[in-house]
């Protein structure tokens, strides 16, 4: 990625979602699937007594994988043994320093407390 205003235009939802996929990268040694963000992104909600970001959806999940895939700041994996008709479940991974996204979810005031040291 050559610039970093994708990262510093993401919505606090967007940078949870960033924290909860390197935590389970980490976790996982490797990309992480959908559902595995999602129950990061509960937990991580749920020390922040939901204060920070309301209910987080599946949908809220996958909206944010998205539009970072979009923007570059992810890279979605995509199962070789799809089904005939492209199902699967993919799996993300950060296309950035994970870093670069620390150092970003700790600039955001209500994520700031979180941040992994």
């Amino acid at each position: 990625m050559t610039t970093n205003q994708p990262l510093e235009d993401a919505s606090t939802t967007e940078r949870l979602v960033l924290l909860a996929l390197l935590e389970e990268c980490r976790q996982a040694d490797g990309p992480a699937q959908t559902h595995d963000v999602r129950r990061s992104c509960l937990s991580i909600a749920e020390e922040l007594d939901g204060e920070v970001v309301g209910h987080v959806s599946e949908a809220v999940v996958i909206r944010a994988l998205y539009e970072l895939e979009s923007e570059g700041v992810i890279d979605e994996h995509r199962p070789d043994d799809r089904s005939p008709v492209g199902k699967g479940r993919p799996a993300y991974e950060l296309a950035v320093e994970e870093e670069r996204v620390l150092e970003l979810v700790g600039e955001d005031s209500p994520l700031a407390d979180i941040v992994p040291g």
